[in-house]
């Protein structure tokens, strides 16, 4: 472990992380150098060598393991997702539930998808033609703090289902969850090679979107990042999967049940304290029914809870 304070890049050479909703620290966390990435990287290009040509059904029961073994510890994932982002134990359980579901789905999916499909061969009566997909190779996921397991969890899957290997960085602020995933999963699967994690700053994830070691982008994070991962694949004729940010809007009518209006308003526009893709940024409210809407909402407002439960810290 360095003793620096920063890294080569003047990133820090630590990750420290508090819970939000208590201020408790975490355990601190030594970042990923550059070369150490580029060496982790280099095992993922090897291991996709032979996991690339398995076939699709061999690929789904590795990611079934995986997703039974998330099943198998939700107490500790829900322990570790409620000290890193100070959410409540519910609304953890619910990302766990998530991301199980998004993994269950892909694999019944995958035969179907992934599996080799015969196309005419026109005037060539004597030749079959196909179309066959082919993994890419690496594929780097770079995921937000925001929902730090079914943004790991369910496009590691995927690629692990499309017989790519997965080089993961998660956000700073939830590296805790993704080390115990890629725990889990090693323990699942038996094959620690195909998973690996980069803990860092901006400088591991840059890393991953230049390095000619990975072979896809998946990123899902701010509009401003999306542009430059976007523009930086594009130089290089890399794949890239951008989930990013926006606006959204509610619209509130006339003719609407004011007092479920205010409820969805409430629960979209709070739930996971307002940091969803999609939660609720802005109201448009008729005329008409604006300060019967505006008192229904204060109401159901005044109901919300904040906090965390007992039980929530990990190893300091």
């Amino acid at each position: 472990m360095s003793t620096d304070t920063t890294t080569a890049n003047g990133s820090p050479a630590t990750l420290r992380g508090a819970n939000p909703a208590t201020g408790e620290a975490l355990a601190e966390l030594t970042c990923h150098s550059l070369e150490e990435v580029d060496r982790r990287l280099e095992g993922l290009r090897q291991a996709a060598v032979i996991y690339g040509s398995r076939p699709v059904k061999e690929r789904v029961r590795l990611v079934r393991r995986f997703r039974q073994g998330l099943a198998a510890n939700v107490d500790a994932l829900v322990d570790t997702i409620c000290a890193e982002t100070g959410k409540k134990r519910p609304e953890a359980i619910l990302e766990i539930f998530a991301a199980l579901e998004l993994l269950r789905s892909a694999e019944k999916l995958a035969p179907r998808v992934l599996g080799r499909s015969y196309r005419p061969s026109g005037a060539l009566v004597h030749k079959r033609g196909y179309v066959e997909y082919r993994p890419h190779g690496v594929a780097a996921i770079i995921s937000p703090w925001n929902y730090p397991l079914v943004t790991v969890a369910a496009p590691a899957g995927e690629a692990l289902l499309a017989g790519n290997t997965v080089a993961l960085k998660p956000s700073e602020h939830t590296s805790h969850t993704a080390l115990l995933v890629k725990d889990i999963f090693a323990q699942a699967t038996g094959r620690p090679e195909l998973l690996e994690v980069m803990l860092g700053y901006g400088d591991v994830g840059e890393r991953l979107v230049t390095s000619p070691l990975t072979d896809v982008i998946c990123f899902t994070g701010s509009t401003t990042t999306g542009k430059a991962i976007a523009r930086s694949c594009a130089g290089m004729l890399k794949p890239a999967i951008l989930e990013l940010g926006g606006k959204d809007a509610m619209i509130v009518l006339a003719d609407a049940n004011l007092k479920r209006a205010a409820k969805a308003a409430v629960w979209g526009g709070f739930t996971n304290a307002g940091q969803t893709c999609i939660a609720v940024e802005r109201i448009y409210v008729e005329q008409a029914v604006y300060e019967p809407f505006l008192d229904l909402l204060r109401r159901e407002a005044r109901q919300l809870s904040t906090g965390s439960s007992p039980g929530d810290a990990i190893g300091r």
